[in-house]
């Protein structure tokens, strides 16, 4: 396996938030999201929030897909592509880290 092959996210990948990554919430669903060690933050929508609260712990990415199909009503079919699209720019921003089996 290549090591391109290796950091790629598919359904099957476990995901999990970095120690120093934090989540703000705000009053009008929306938030922030903050990493204390490289000193960045960037805003979130509260489908983004739903998913950064599912990765503080390992959770595989097919299991995040079927909380938000039971959580949100008219799921578009393309939460797959988006939700591996949203970890993926985590990942190479350096906030989560991916294992693959």
């Amino acid at each position: 396996m290549t090591e391109s092959k290796k950091n790629e996210i598919s359904s099957q990948s476990v995901v999990f938030r970095k120690v120093d990554f934090f989540l703000q919430e705000e009053s009008d669903n929306w938030g922030l999201a903050y990493d204390s060690e490289m000193d960045r933050s960037f805003s979130v929508n509260p489908l983004s929030i739903f998913i950064l609260k599912q990765i503080e712990y390992e959770i595989a990415v097919h299991e995040i897909i079927e909380k938000i199909k039971e959580h949100f009503i008219n799921v578009p079919d393309e939460v797959e592509k988006d939700v591996i699209e949203f970890l993926t720019n985590l990942y190479n921003n350096g906030y989560i880290t991916i294992e693959n089996s």
